[in-house]
């Protein structure tokens, strides 16, 4: 095979199911379903966990979180990166992100050659959720989208990559430019208004407690309205490509690291596992393996990804893991009867204070436990170190229905108890001074503090 370029695009805190290839009523993302219809589309991808260090982890390593921290660690530096990997074999290697977490200090980025950091505002030292990051958010509607796109087609214009890309738009706070905002409310909330209303969510329990209604259809309103803005981006990206001859010599991937909640199970933001949570989308565009428009149902997970690049590219140098990957570029029979997995590990005591601080009700009981998640094409299994447990089908996640399947919980639980090892079983937070200081540290850097 020539070496091809890939490129990896995660679409930050970008849910599957609003986006209108995967079944979303409003039709958020025309650029991105013309580009489901020449990919190959997986219908149930899962992120290995709700926020952006560990699911980024599993994505460079093809390693469950628990397998290596995940929590808030750097990354160690014995486990490769799908990045070290490629170098290695004569890819230049370029990360282009608008996230600080991919930043240099996080160690996310080891094995790119380069780093291209982007302001998310364009604006040096100003946070993205302070009052004014919010107040410029909202006036100019720009997350550095288009920097970023720009500095992707800039690192393919010299010969074969790896480029992988962060795009932070469809995160918090929603601030997209009005015209989108007037597609899925016409007429509806003008800047100082969308500034308020951005403004109340940065208490994420205290609105969540108090919001009607209303308030939830305007905060989905304000996220569809950035999922249009960073499609029309990634329409423009793949046109380019195309202008440019790039197109089918190009290795497409494009997922999300997480999803965000709008008011299901009582919660908003990346808060939790679940379909909101971890349930993200995935395309690959690669027309010598997947024919156009083929979708895929078997349950994924976005380790595979690495995995699989290593296994179309014939090369090796991922850490084993405790269990199989799939290969994206394979067959997917299979698989079809798999399951996904996904955790969320219990704050420490750092991240609590700083969770009590920013929300004044913020009930620290639900999250002082690890969330585990076991996710077939029918059924989601959901298991924590307290009481929250409970089988749900996908699409109703308040109805626990473990007692008409006992069969099917018993065998969830056996395939739990032989992944899961017991040194997990309650989490694996950062403790001591040093945990404290890398907490702080990443939350700083994408401006809760």
């Amino acid at each position: 095979m020539t070496q091809p370029s890939i490129v990896l695009l995660v679409i930050d805190s970008l849910r599957a199911d609003h986006l209108s290839c995967y079944g979303y009523a409003s039709r958020t993302s025309p650029c991105i379903d013309r580009l489901a219809e020449e990919s190959a589309r997986f219908s149930t991808a899962i992120s290995q966990a709700d926020y952006t260090h560990p699911s980024h982890g599993a994505l460079f390593t093809g390693l469950y979180p628990f397998e290596w921290g995940g929590n808030f660690p750097r990354l160690p530096e014995h486990m490769p990166t799908i990045a070290e990997i490629l170098s290695r074999r004569g890819w230049r290697t370029v990360c282009v992100s608008a996230n600080p977490f991919l930043w240099e200090q996080h160690g996310l980025n080891r094995g790119f050659d380069r780093t291209v950091r982007v302001s998310p505002l364009g604006l040096k030292g100003v946070s993205p959720i302070s009052a004014f990051g919010r107040l410029w958010s909202v006036l100019h509607g720009d997350k550095g989208a288009g920097r970023v796109i720009d500095g992707v087609l800039e690192a393919l214009d010299t010969g074969p990559a790896f480029v992988f890309a962060n795009l932070m738009d469809v995160h918090q706070p929603y601030s997209a430019r009005g015209r989108h905002v007037r597609l899925f409310w016409p007429g509806f909330l003008g800047p100082l208004r969308r500034y308020a209303m951005l403004w109340r969510t940065r208490y994420s329990y205290e609105f969540i407690a108090k919001a009607t209604e209303q308030d939830l259809r305007q905060l989905r309103a304000l996220y569809d309205a950035a999922v249009h803005q960073v499609d029309s981006f990634i329409g423009a990206f793949a046109e380019e490509l195309r202008r440019r001859g790039h197109l089918d010599s190009t290795i497409l991937v494009l997922t999300s690291d997480h999803g965000h909640f709008l008011g299901e199970l009582g919660r908003i933001v990346n808060i939790g596992i679940g379909e909101g949570g971890v349930h993200v989308p995935l395309l690959i565009r690669w027309p010598e393996v997947w024919r156009e428009g083929v979708e895929v149902d078997s349950p994924v997970e976005l380790r595979d990804v690495p995995f699989s690049l290593c296994e179309l590219l014939g090369v090796e140098g991922l850490a084993w893991s405790c269990r199989p990957r799939a290969n994206l570029f394979g067959d997917p029979e299979p698989h079809r009867d798999r399951f996904a997995f996904a955790m969320r590990q219990k704050m420490d005591e750092r991240a609590r204070q700083v969770s009590r601080r920013l929300n004044p009700s913020f009930d620290w009981h639900r999250h002082d436990q690890t969330y585990w998640l076991l996710r077939t094409r029918e059924w989601e299994f959901i298991r924590s170190t307290g009481r929250m447990n409970g089988l749900f089908r996908p699409d109703d996640e308040t109805t626990d229905l473990s007692a008409e399947h006992p069969d099917l919980v018993r065998w969830f639980e056996e395939e739990f108890r032989a992944l899961v090892p017991t040194t997990t079983s309650e989490g694996t937070g950062v403790a001591g001074d040093a945990g404290d200081r890398q907490v702080e540290e990443h939350l700083r850097a994408l401006g809760y503090l």
